[in-house]
Order: structure tokens, then C-alpha cells, then sequence
């Protein structure tokens, strides 16, 4: 099974990456599959690359569920 995960937008970078944060953590991503964004959007990422973009509702249900069935951490801030 596979999962995106979503991810908020902490700042972008050349060459279509942006800075993104999931759990505390910070990754480098793709963006370049996706429309405009901005930064504190929140995306969902899968396997490095920012699929689709995601209000802060979706992305906090999401998480809920995500938690629920693995532990995922969550940090929506």
C-alpha cells in the first residue's frame, strides 16, 4: 500500500523543490506536478513529489487518520 503524506510548504528553492515539513521533520520535494502554490500551503507528498494541494482541513483529517492506524505523529502547525 502506498500513501502521500501531507506536508506543509516552508519555502521554495530552484529548479522546482521546495522545503516541506511533515512530523517535525523537513524534506526537499518535487513540485513541479502540481499548480501554484505558496508557502504554508499544505500539499500531499508521495515518493518525494508534491501530488496535490490540500486545504488544512483535509490535510488535518488526514493526519487523524494516518495517527489512528500507524502512530504517525502529527504536527499541524
Amino acid at each position: 500500500m502506498c500513501i502521500a503524506v501531507p506536508m506543509k510548504i516552508i519555502e521554495f528553492m530552484p529548479d522546482n523543490k521546495a522545503l516541506a515539513e511533515a512530523a517535525g521533520n523537513r524534506f526537499e520535494i518535487d513540485i513541479r506536478l502540481i499548480g501554484e502554490i505558496k508557502a504554508e500551503d499544505f500539499v500531499l507528498v508521495h515518493a518525494g513529489c508534491a501530488i496535490e494541494r490540500v486545504d488544512n482541513k483535509a490535510a488535518a483529517d488526514i493526519l487523524t487518520v494516518m495517527e489512528e492506524i500507524s502512530g504517525y505523529e502529527r504536527s499541524l502547525q
